[in-house]
């Protein structure tokens, strides 16, 4: 806020006694400085909301604020170091999966949410969710789904198994399995 501005809200008597000679005057010109790099951050306000314009170590911050802190707590040794780890060289995909949080929560818990997620979260394509698992005698599962994982996302599969754990309902088993590359 300009000197000016904030003479203008004070009182009359004290708008007369600011003159350049008064202590008041130069009280009113801290208040102007001080009040410059928070004007500076709330015209910008909506960029630190934004996951795709905000800075990069706001990223992880917003990423608490939806419910995505699990994924950097404790990851996997590849999912930063990795070269073709999605999180690798920036935070591209976690950008994605925050600005994505809120269809996410909508379908959480279902096949489309989970495939939906493990393509943002990967970059990939071509996820499926087999719903119904037999055991070695053909018996169906109760309870029991199979994530397939396609070939060009067999990579990723430590971020895979770690997205699945935490999505799938709680009283699912979940298997994991990366399908054949085609020939």
């Amino acid at each position: 806020m300009k000197q000016a501005m904030i003479l203008d809200r004070l009182p009359d008597v004290f708008k007369e006694g600011a003159t350049p000679d008064n202590p008041l005057f130069a009280l009113v010109g801290v208040m102007e400085e001080l009040h410059a790099r928070d004007e500076d951050v709330l015209t910008d306000f909506g960029t630190y909301l934004d996951p795709r314009r905000t800075t990069d170590p706001f990223v992880p911050y917003l990423a608490g604020w939806v419910d995505l802190a699990w994924l950097l707590v404790d990851p996997p040794d590849d999912l930063y170091a990795e070269p073709g780890s999605p999180f690798a060289g920036g935070l591209g995909a976690l950008r994605e999966l925050v600005a994505a949080a809120a269809l996410a929560s909508k379908w959480r818990g279902t096949s489309a949410g989970l495939v939906r997620m493990l393509e943002t979260a990967t970059g990939e394509q071509g996820y499926r969710v087999e719903e119904t698992v037999a055991d070695a005698a053909g018996r169906p599962l109760p309870f029991h789904v199979r994530v397939v994982v396609p070939a060009a996302a067999a990579r990723y599969l430590s971020l895979v198994n770690r997205i699945v754990e935490h999505e799938k309902p709680a009283h699912v088993i979940a298997d994991v399995a990366v399908e054949a590359a085609p020939s």
